[in-house]
């Protein structure tokens, strides 16, 4: 069994349980697309644990996008242009893939890290911070 390549910290903690949950599933998709490509198993399963991920992350994208419009989030606009824009880059890596290799390249997995990392402690966090002060 490879080991994962995304863990959850603490740091990742935006304040909102709901969307924290969220976020962990998101990893846990995440973690089995890479468990899948590094155990090198067939294309069709690789594919089909992308889709699960892509599938996920859009339902988490309009939930997210509906809580922030329920509390007046102000960069709900921009917020939503960083959703489109994340979901078009997976989607771009996924036809890739499904038009090449056999396997993921780790190129795919940075781009991964990266929308986590900078994602959830950058925009999200930002969020997380204006509804807990707006519920103080």
């Amino acid at each position: 069994m490879a080991n994962n390549v995304f863990e959850w910290t603490p740091q990742l903690d935006i304040g909102v349980n709901n969307m924290n949950h969220q976020h962990q599933v998101l990893i846990d998709y995440m973690n089995k697309l890479f468990q899948d490509n590094e155990e090198k198993k067939p294309k069709t399963v690789i594919v089909q644990s992308a889709k699960k991920l892509q599938d996920y992350t859009i339902r988490h994208f309009k939930e997210e996008e509906t809580y922030l419009a329920s509390i007046n989030y102000p960069g709900l606009d921009t917020h939503k242009l960083v959703h489109k824009n994340l979901l078009q880059q997976l989607d771009g890596h996924i036809k890739d893939f499904q038009a090449s290799g056999e396997t993921l390249p780790s190129t795919f997995f940075d781009f991964l890290k990266f929308w986590l990392k900078a994602h959830i402690m950058g925009v999200d966090k930002k969020y997380g911070d204006f509804a807990n002060k707006k519920a103080s």
